[in-house]
């Protein structure tokens, strides 16, 4: 097993807080192995419970608390009890609702599954203040490396940017596989493609059978095959709803499911300040880049989860407030990513695969919003140079050097 960082900032900053712990995150993502972790660090190894099993089932359903005969039986002094796949039960929500009201002081519990957890989020929730929510995101240099190191000032993130041969095949790995565990580890790419079809068609036809009521799953499928060839760009949905010929509703509607089921996830336009912003549409990129075949794209997709990663991990813990957005004016002079911090732009990001001329539209965007330190990240091993702008520096720098002090 990879030891995630993510196991290092539970163990610090959740269970002190006796809240439920809610674990989501894209399928085949390795949430269930963790939870097992957890199990065995807590000596509660007897205490995963899962909806599928048919025993399982039927004890939950003939005794709501039916885990303290097991805390009991096998003398677990400080229990945690894992719930998989949970969200299945009609009644969960009110279900961990009563448990946790009646031992929370004494139990820990720990909520992982789908990312239905997340979907029910949205809507009235009857667990408002019991539980904190974390996502567990694909594999990254830098969890890999291990040279995340949590900063008293996040600025200082980039104090110590040094090149090493570990991150460069660790970001060459994982840019030529996934950053999903199986694959990665595999490191094969006929074994990737059958896991990636596999990955897709239980995404198709059954997490999506279990959420909603879509019947023609074709062009669910169809829509699936589409998205790679959209990565990067504005996303329109008009255009591609002439394509699968459904209403625009209807393509919306499906668009956030997938999102909400964390296939995809959307970058918006950040349009405060950009007099001659214009553009409302989102760019869509996907959880597994290993599915974009043009090489600059996908290079363009994986910083994209890198980032996103980075900002909801530190969102999660507490840790800041940040968002990550893409900026375009009506000029179309445009930057790949800019991250803000509590609303106010931070650093920007433009990606390039192999060009290490200084991006005009970064220094240009640098100067507008008054950004001290910009970001052209490049797919070559050992480069770093910093270029002077009116407002700042711009660094272009190696893609292993710069994702290796990211979470």
């Amino acid at each position: 097993m990879i030891e995630r960082l993510l196991i290092r900032f539970l163990l610090k900053y959740h269970f002190t807080h006796k809240k439920l712990l809610f674990l989501v995150g894209p399928r085949q993502i390795g949430k269930t192995t963790l939870s097992k972790f957890f199990l065995k660090k807590f000596n509660s190894e007897q205490l995963y419970y899962n909806w599928d099993n048919i025993v399982i089932r039927k004890r939950l359903l003939n005794d709501p608390y039916f885990f303290m005969e097991d805390i009991e039986k096998y003398q677990v002094e400080k229990p945690l009890v894992v719930f998989d796949e949970i969200h299945k039960f009609p009644n969960w929500k009110n279900y961990l609702k009563g448990i946790y009201d009646t031992y929370s002081d004494k139990i820990d519990f720990f909520i992982t599954g789908s990312a239905k957890l997340d979907i029910y989020k949205k809507g009235a929730d009857s667990l408002v203040g019991r539980y904190f929510l974390y996502k567990l995101l694909p594999l990254t240099v830098g969890e890999l490396v291990g040279k995340f190191k949590q900063p008293d000032n996040l600025n200082d993130i980039f104090n110590s940017i040094s090149s090493s041969k570990i991150a460069v095949s660790t970001h060459n790995a994982l840019f030529n596989t996934s950053g999903f565990p199986e694959p990665f580890l595999k490191q094969d790419k006929s074994f990737l493609l059958r896991w990636s079809n596999n990955r897709k068609n239980l995404i198709s036809n059954e997490d999506l059978r279990d959420l909603t009521n879509i019947k023609n799953v074709s062009l669910i499928e169809l829509l699936i095959e589409l998205i790679p060839e959209r990565i990067g760009s504005i996303f329109s949905i008009n255009s591609l709803r002439e394509d699968i010929e459904v209403t625009f509703n209807t393509l919306k509607n499906w668009m956030d499911i997938l999102e909400r089921l964390y296939y995809i996830f959307s970058v918006p336009p950040y349009h405060k300040s950009i007099k001659r912003g214009i553009h409302k549409e989102k760019k869509i990129y996907l959880w597994d880049w290993s599915e974009v075949e043009n090489e600059a794209i996908k290079f363009e997709n994986y910083i994209a989860v890198h980032l996103k990663k980075f900002v909801e991990f530190f969102n999660d813990f507490g840790l800041d407030t940040l968002k990550l957005y893409f900026i375009r004016d009506k000029n179309k002079r445009e930057v790949d990513f800019l991250i803000c911090r509590k609303n106010k732009p931070l650093w920007l990001i433009e990606v390039k695969n192999n060009d290490t001329t200084p991006s005009n539209n970064l220094s240009y965007f640098m100067n507008i919003l008054n950004i001290k330190k910009g970001f052209q990240i490049v797919n070559r091993p050992d480069f770093h140079q910093v270029k002077r702008t009116n407002t700042g520096f711009i660094h272009i720098l190696s893609a292993a050097d710069f994702l290796s002090l990211l979470p």
